[in-house]
């Protein structure tokens, strides 16, 4: 069949009237003279049933408000389907929490009688205008009927059916083509009717595989539902005829039997139709508007000829289902179409091109671009290697140049699918989040995680971006280290016996493709890392070209002002949720309803469930499932001048952003300067220095299980990290220090404060060293440890450091308390006097003032972590001196703490939340207390301790067996399982108090917690503070002073995984940021040095303390008052 106007003939057949020169508009082809579908059959919806089809579609806002705004008479009786939909509902928000899902009711203006209301029998089927869209189902169902005759006597009029399908199929194949084509011929002929010429045949083509391929993706799960129930029913062994029975029964039925069991996949195919027509006819009508303007732009003014060839779905869908497409033209020119503002893209452009003219060097590629009202035109790039070892070096330069504009642009989500790498350097395709607003007053951050990312180049995702890959393992997408290939959290159809009765579906995994931004030279990949020195150099040229000319850039009419006329988009959620979410939407017992399918997507909210108060991010919640409802991705954006999001019918989000993009960027460029440059290189460095496929450089003694038992496994894993250490550190005149990147950015050589603390600074290092000394017995272990003394040393000399160190708190792992804590123990285990005098020296600026201006409390960096460090130098030199200062902790204790309306008591920590745990909340506070009684006997102590206890019970959640942390407005839902927050640091600190306390009640929470801590998955990281070796340490150590051998072997079993997967990937698994994966933390929590210390305890457990414990004594050794009291729970 001719398939008349704008499409090709079936057999493929050109039209020989195109040409190559200035482009023609060919004739319009003569009509088919087959009459028109709509008039050769009547009505196949009566209006009551096409009706009943649109109320069943419905979505739940449009229930919701059509109930609110009619005069709907009132009924006593209960609508069974509003019950059903407050029901699914809860179980989709907040599964067995009324309470929150009543919440969530009422910050929407809403409660369970109005929504169950709704559906009551009095309220009547939506009007006619509401089901305009059924005019689809008409067409859809005529084309049907007539293509299943066509099929049924194999020689139609004017149709050859098997080539018509060709047209359609894709790889791999899909089922059920016979169905979809009477859509495809439909909606086709709607675009006919607004783009009348014909198309080329691949153009024709492509379009049209799209348009099947989105039909496809939503409807065919509903349609094999269909088939599965005619297969299960039908055994009358007919042979191999169900499916063609299948496909034509529903052909011949005009397909009203499949969109009467699924409404709302009726409405969908509608929503496709409509947005293929109007996305289609915009972007060829587009072309020939812009055709003089495009030849002008990109092609010199010569006229490219005709469209040749489109590739399709380059982008998710957004704003009705627009579209990416790259298009060909007929002289070879390809360009790429976008319907979105792209005047920001024209600015970037602009501005590198600005940066050339004026003599940076080295000149990333500036691409060019056409701007129209609402889409616009971008030149192509083709993915190309370097051509010589010299311009791969110069690529890398311009990839640290554009790493720097990034980075003064504030952008964002710069992931491997918005860089392409080509022949002449790297290209950014996709910038269409520049300038992003910034969501907290410069300077403020909550916290050292987000001042990171405001403040460094890193932030861009140009250099990593890490994400979680669906099997388990880190990947990174970012623009330069980012190659695909890696397993989604998705999954994809994978059909079998397609066309035949022997139809069958499997999901697989899916997998990333390999991105375009992979640099070869030949057949090599060439990976940023590699020319770490080539990037710094690109960077550094670039951010001094920019500093040199700031007053320039800054200037009103300046390189940088046409910023200030664009729109930004912002992401409040990835897309990859959104994704995830429409493949599950996708099957057909979602398709049944509308209203299922808006409550299922409120999913995406659970989170919000434990808050009291609507999230800042609420008003964006239905403009998300507006989207969603329509197939669309969300997708955000406000002027890069303002502050508030323009979402739905006038809606707006306001309050979340506090400056606005555009100056953020003027911000950052007037903030151009020596020091931050230096700041950015050391980021830039410490990036490049690991990936995520990085190994430690020192080498493991046994890569296997030693013959003599786990305690030599462990101790050759523990050299492992400590040879890795020293082979990481820079020695200078018998001092060591380490360059790293952590939350707080990269580290300095310079003793500054946030170094020396036990919790991820140098003493916490030299602990390991100490560690390694008392039982290895190696001399280059107690050298390191005397080493890491002299570093602290001579950074305390510095006038200024006691100070700045007493902005960090006066706790056991930050702060001066941890200096005490930490140096006492180094001295001990490795016999350093010097590390004692250095305790002593730090312990001294612990006066009752200091500890009386504490609002910390806690143990990392409050009273109590300072009370367990003078109580444990008491311990070793006897000094009386710090058994007063450790009592003046405990009166400040007791005085800050409050008593809750049940007579319970906690603390209030620096965030003012009433917190449980053992690092930030009341059992590491009641556990510091009760060993301050063991030395005074004070009853007020011990009550004190009795009280916390009963407060944490309150908080304590039996179905997971744990300790939820409280947020800051009170809520209590989410829990860890780490020694910081949840069960594993409540059983450590009620374990070593059982000395004091040994009733029923903190037997149960000691066992409880111990289950909790045994039995969790693997958890991703194996650090001390919420990793695998805190939970290793709390299981040890309470079960060491319970003796209770199962829990010392469960603690040797989560190390055994712990270095096992180390083994296999040639490092340990350490807390990564977003921007930056991690293979080296040296520090004691969140690092290496803590990891290593577990392993030689479980190696040599009489020989070292619980350092996650804040033990004071060896083996649980107590001063003489406390002696009877554990003699006689012995």
């Amino acid at each position: 069949m001719a398939l008349p106007h704008l499409f090709p003939d079936a057999s493929g057949r050109s039209d020989s009237r195109r040409g190559t020169g200035r482009h023609e508009r060919p004739s319009r082809l003569v009509r088919s003279r087959r009459p028109k579908v709509a008039q050769a059959f009547g009505p196949l919806l009566t209006r009551e049933a096409a009706l009943a089809i649109v109320e069943k579609a419905e979505f739940l806002d449009e229930r919701l408000v059509r109930f609110r705004r009619g005069a709907f008479p009132p009924t006593k009786s209960k609508s069974p389907t509003g019950a059903r939909v407050l029901q699914a509902w809860q179980r989709s928000y907040s599964p067995n929490d009324t309470d929150a899902f009543h919440r969530r009711l009422a910050w929407d203006g809403l409660d369970e009688p109005f929504v169950e209301a709704a559906w009551a029998e009095t309220v009547g089927p939506p009007g006619d205008e509401a089901g305009a869209w059924t005019s689809w189902l008409e067409a859809f169902g005529h084309e049907a009927i007539v293509w299943e005759r066509e099929l049924e006597t194999g020689h139609p009029q004017d149709s050859k059916p098997a080539q018509e399908l060709t047209l359609l199929e894709s790889e791999p194949a899909r089922p059920f083509l016979e169905l979809w084509l009477p859509f495809v011929r439909a909606a086709r002929r709607r675009l006919e009717v607004i783009i009348p010429e014909r198309l080329n045949d691949a153009v024709a083509q492509a379009l049209m595989r799209q348009w099947t391929g989105e039909l496809a993706r939503v409807a065919e799960l509903a349609a094999y539902a269909a088939y599965s129930e005619l297969v299960a029913t039908e055994r009358d062994g007919r042979g191999d005829t169900k499916y063609r029975d299948f496909v034509h029964g529903l052909l011949a039925k005009g397909l009203i039997p499949l969109f009467g069991a699924y409404p709302a996949l009726a409405r969908q195919t509608a929503i496709l139709a409509e947005t293929w027509v109007r996305t289609t006819g915009e972007l060829l009508q587009r072309v020939e508007a812009d055709r003089d303007a495009i030849a002008k732009a990109f092609a010199s003014g010569t006229d490219p000829g005709e469209l040749v060839a489109v590739e399709t779905g380059l982008s998710d869908p957004h704003h009705g289902g627009g579209r990416v497409f790259s298009l060909r033209f007929r002289s070879g020119l390809k360009v790429v179409y976008k319907p979105r503002d792209l005047r920001l893209e024209r600015a970037y452009n602009e501005l590198l091109h600005w940066a050339k003219k004026c003599g940076l060097e080295p000149s990333p590629k500036a691409l060019r671009v056409l701007v129209r009202s609402g889409y616009g035109w971008v030149e192509h790039v083709e993915h190309r290697g370097p051509k010589s070892e010299e311009a791969v070096r110069e690529y890398f330069r311009q990839a640290g140049a554009i790493t720097c504009f990034a980075h003064l642009l504030r952008a964002k989500d710069l992931h491997m699918e918005n860089l392409i790498a080509t022949a002449v350097g790297p290209v950014l395709v996709d910038t269409e989040m520049l300038c992003q607003p910034i969501t907290a007053a410069p300077g403020n951050a909550d916290s050292p995680q987000e001042w990171l990312s405001r403040e460094s180049c890193l932030e861009t995702g140009i250099l990593s971006l890490l994400h979680r890959a669906g099997d388990g393992r880190l990947h990174d997408l970012g623009g330069l280290k980012g190659c695909g290939d890696f397993v989604t959290p998705g999954k994809r159809r994978v059909w079998h016996g397609v066309g035949t009765d022997s139809l069958r579906l499997l999901e697989e995994a899916e997998r990333a493709p390999h991105a375009k931004n992979r640099v070869f030279f030949g057949e090599s990949l060439q990976r940023p890392e590699r020319f770490a020195t080539e990037m710094r150099e690109g960077f550094e040229a670039a951010y001094r070209f920019l500093s040199r000319r700031r007053e320039e850039l800054i200037t009103p009419g300046g390189p940088l002002s046409s910023f200030a006329a664009c729109n930004t988009r912002v992401i409040f959620r990835s897309s990859v949720q959104y994704a995830l979410l429409q493949y599950v939407l996708a099957q057909p017992r979602y398709q049944q309803v509308g209203w299922l399918r808006s409550v299922v997507i409120d999913s995406l909210n659970r989170d919000a469930r434990v808050k009291k108060d609507p999230p800042s991010l609420w008003r964006v919640v239905a403009a998300e499932r507006s989207a969603l409802e329509r197939l669309d991705i969300p997708r955000f954006e406000l002027p890069t001048t303002a502050t508030e999001v323009a979402l739905e019918e006038g809606d707006r989000l306001s309050g979340h952003f506090a400056l606005s993009g555009f100056d953020a960027v003027m911000e950052r460029a007037r903030s151009l300067s020596e020091a931050d440059l230096s700041w950015q290189l050391a980021c830039l460095d410490a990036s490049l220095s690991s990936s995520v496929d990085s190994r430690f450089g020192a080498c493991l003694a046994s890569s296997e299980t030693s013959p003599s038992g786990d305690g030599s496994n462990f101790m050759d894993h523990a050299r492992w990290i400590g040879d890795e250490l020293l082979e990481r550190a820079r020695s200078e005149g018998g001092r060591l220090s380490w360059h790293h990147l952590d939350a707080r950015g990269p580290s300095r050589p310079d003793g500054e404060p946030g170094r020396l603390q036990l919790y991820d600074g140098a003493v916490g290092i030299g602990l390991l060293f100490a560690a390694l000394a008392a039982t290895d017995g190696h001399p280059r272990w107690k050298t390191a440890a005397g080493d890491v003394t002299r570093t602290i040393r001579d950074a305390i000399e510095r006038s200024d450091v006691w100070d700045r160190l007493g902005e960090k708190g006066i706790g056991a792992c930050e702060g001066i308390g941890s200096l005490v804590y930490g140096l006492t123990w180094m001295g001990k285990l490795a016999s350093e006097s010097n590390s004692i005098e250095l305790a002593r020296r730090s312990a001294a600026l612990l006066s009752p003032s200091r500890i009386r201006c504490d609002h910390r409390h806690d143990i990392m960096s409050g009273a109590a972590g300072a009370l367990l460090a003078l109580l444990t130098l008491h311990r070793e030199d006897g000094d009386p001196l710090w058994l007063a200062l450790a009592s003046e902790s405990g009166r400040h204790l007791l005085s800050a703490a409050t008593t809750g309306n049940d007579g319970t008591t906690s603390w209030v920590s620096a965030d003012g939340r009433h917190l449980a745990g053992f690092a930030h909340g009341a059992a590491g506070i009641a556990y510091a207390l009760s060993r301050l009684y063991l030395h005074t006997g004070e009853d007020a102590l011990l009550d004190t301790v009795r009280s916390a206890h009963s407060f944490e019970r309150r908080l304590f959640s039996g179905s997971p067996g744990n300790w939820p942390v409280v947020d800051e407005s009170g809520n209590t839902g989410h829990t860890m399982i780490a020694w910081c927050h949840g069960a594993p640091g409540v059983g450590l600190a009620r374990a070593l108090s059982l000395d004091v306390i040994e009733d029923d009640a903190v037997l149960r929470e000691i066992d409880v917690a111990m289950s909790t801590t045994r039995h969790p998955v693997r958890q991703r990281s194996d650090h001390i503070c919420c990793g695998n070796m805190g939970r290793s340490d709390a299981l040890l150590t309470v079960g060491l002073r319970l003796e209770r051998p199962e829990l010392v072997d469960a603690a040797a079993s989560v190390a055994r995984g712990v270095n096992e997967m180390a083994r296999e990937t040639g490092r340990f698994s350490l807390p990564s940021t977003e921007f930056a994966f991690q293979t080296f933390l040296p520090g004691f929590f969140r690092g290496l040095a803590g990891i290593g210390y577990q392993l030689v305890r479980l190696a040599h457990p009489t020989k070292l303390p619980s350092i996650p414990g804040f033990e004071i004594d060896l083996n649980g050794a107590a001063p003489e008052r406390a002696q009877p009291a554990r003699n006689a729970i012995r």
